[in-house]
């Protein structure tokens, strides 16, 4: 693709998304098979924080986002297996004309041979597994755990914020807080990173493209990847703006007169925007913010731009000549 269209600017971003997605898979891999402490660490701390006692978290609110997740990464998987992979469902005619081109592709035969039914099927059942497997890694795995980071945080600076928690018993659950928040950090921050790079590579190229499809359902799975994009920016946003509650605690009842000195300057100077000890990271150091969150809308928005108003201009030329 890129050797192809070596004067196509967008054909470099696609060729860098490729590489980005596959080397990302192979770092959660690495993650999911040598770094189990990660994920396990975050796990056990989420379960035995003391931080439960502010829990308003209901059984259905969190089956309908694991509902909302499953639904969504079967749809993106149906529509990339139809539209990229060439598998249609309209019948079994074309069902198995569809696994045959994948069956030489996957099992290495060649382009004269004759496939068997069984073997196109197979193709057609790895083709769609293979795809369930990377949107759940791609689209599922870093909502979820943000999630629980997400109410979390809320949960707790609103249960505060009501009355009734001593100062000194506050201080140590502020502290818990800090550490469930650094264990997320440890799973989820690479996943975060490449996601935000993603979306520039692909959204600051193709987001107007998009727009402009005719097939339904690659619009829908569009959509669904925009949906993906809000809630990955929206959920570390919304963690650094419950945090700053614990303004509104300082000041309730005048509790900042009652804290050691020490304590009310550390807390003080995690209230700064930029440290990471209180927010979500993406990556090493850079937390998620709502300017952070803005800044990178309003580069993909233009990006996207300057690439469409490109192509129309090449358009025109092709046109003239």
């Amino acid at each position: 693709m890129l050797l192809e269209n070596k004067k196509t600017i967008s054909a470099y971003f696609d060729f860098t998304l490729e590489v980005m997605t596959n080397l990302y898979i192979y770092v959660s891999h690495y993650a999911h098979w040598f770094q189990r402490a990660w994920i396990e660490d975050l796990v056990v701390a989420v379960q035995t924080t003391k931080l439960r006692r502010f829990n308003s978290l209901q059984p259905w609110q969190a089956k309908l986002c694991a509902l909302g997740m499953s639904v969504c990464t079967l749809l993106l998987t149906l529509n990339w297996v139809r539209t990229l992979l060439g598998v249609s469902f309209n019948s079994l005619e074309e069902f198995l004309i569809g696994g045959e081109a994948n069956a030489r592709t996957i099992f290495w035969f060649s382009d004269n041979a004759q496939v068997v039914p069984v073997a196109a099927v197979v193709a057609n059942i790895s083709r769609f597994y293979n795809s369930v497997y990377h949107h759940m890694i791609m689209n599922s795995f870093l909502p979820t755990a943000m999630f629980m980071i997400y109410w979390i945080s809320k949960d707790f600076f609103n249960g505060i914020n009501q009355g009734g928690v001593p100062v000194a018993d506050s201080l140590v659950l502020y502290e818990e807080y800090k550490f469930i928040i650094a264990k997320g950090n440890n799973y989820y921050s690479g996943y975060l990173m490449y996601y935000m790079t993603s979306i520039i590579a692909f959204h600051g190229v193709h987001l107007f493209d998009s727009l402009n499809y005719n097939d339904l359902f690659w619009k829908i799975t569009m959509y669904t990847y925009y949906l993906y994009t809000w809630l990955n920016l929206w959920l570390p946003t919304k963690v650094i703006i419950h945090s700053k509650k614990m303004k509104r605690y300082l000041a309730l009842n005048g509790n900042y007169l009652k804290m050691d000195q020490r304590k009310l300057k550390i807390m003080l100077n995690d209230m700064i925007p930029w440290v990471p000890r209180k927010g979500i990271k993406a990556g090493k150091d850079l937390v998620v913010s709502s300017q952070v969150a803005a800044s990178l809308i309003s580069s993909v928005w233009s990006y996207s731009m300057i690439v469409s108003v490109a192509k129309y201009i090449a358009n025109l030329r092709s046109q003239f000549n």
